[in-house]
């Protein structure tokens, strides 16, 4: 993924694992991406909480660090066991299935890896650093042998729509292509499918508390096959500074 490192006008972003000494940057960057602190927490996550998940999972989490280590973006996840066909365990608040955010409703047999958190600093989004830090994710679905990828992506413009619309009928019309949602849109184009609506997910009154329960099937998945070793590995993207977005954008959403 990584490009020609002798254009100066590049600059290169670093995805590796999540490590303790990076855990207060990985909080500051939650309370930018959602406007919060820690005396408004909100659905944030604490820099305590990110060294669990590290102790917990540590195959599961990572960062996109700058070339002088500025933390801007990060993704948490852990395993579960689920079943597409009756997705009923996961059909409940974000706060629940992952134990307040702390994961130690992590199961280390779980079939299925779930995305507890994905998000990136608005000066660097839509420059593909949220598409690498889904990479790493496949990486480690791929090299475990999991089933597949499970979330709950927030209904982040469900907001515009309440009044003309009951959500089940907004859901089919993003999948459909026929309104553009910006979590949940974004999502179906990474190859995810909404199986499911989830009421009262997070407390974000863009969504109403919706979100839509999605599923990425691994291709690669074998029943027979045994897990693999996850190597912690450096992945290097490079972006023009004149192509970032502005800041301002909407925060990103639990994924």
């Amino acid at each position: 993924m990584s490009t020609d490192s002798s254009d100066p006008a590049r600059s290169p972003i670093h995805i590796i694992h999540s490590r303790p000494e990076y855990a207060e940057q990985m909080e500051l960057l939650q309370h930018a991406v959602y406007g919060t602190s820690r005396s408004n927490l909100g659905d944030a996550m604490l820099a305590e909480q990110f060294v669990a998940h590290m102790k917990i999972f540590p195959q599961g989490q990572y960062i996109a660090v700058t070339d002088d280590d500025r933390v801007i973006g990060l993704t948490a996840s852990m395993r579960v066991k689920f079943n597409p066909k009756r997705p009923h365990n996961l059909i409940e608040p974000w706060r629940e299935t992952t134990a307040d955010a702390w994961l130690s409703t992590h199961d280390p047999q779980g079939n299925w890896l779930y995305g507890v958190e994905s998000s990136v600093h608005a000066d660097y989004r839509g420059c593909g650093i949220g598409r690498a830090l889904m990479d790493a994710r496949w990486h480690v679905i791929t090299k475990l042998n999991l089933r597949g990828m499970v979330a709950g992506g927030a209904l982040k413009d469900y907001h515009r729509y309440a009044r003309r619309m009951p959500v089940d009928t907004y859901v089919r019309a993003v999948v459909r292509g026929e309104i553009f949602d910006t979590n949940l849109t974004k999502q179906i184009h990474m190859g995810f499918k909404v199986i499911a609506i989830i009421p009262n997910y997070v407390d974000d009154p863009d969504t109403l508390g919706y979100a839509a329960l999605i599923t990425w099937e691994n291709p690669n998945y074998h029943p027979e096959r045994r897990p693999q070793r996850v190597v912690a590995k450096r992945t290097t993207i490079r972006l023009r500074p004149g192509k970032q977005p502005k800041t301002g954008q909407s925060p990103a959403a639990h994924v």
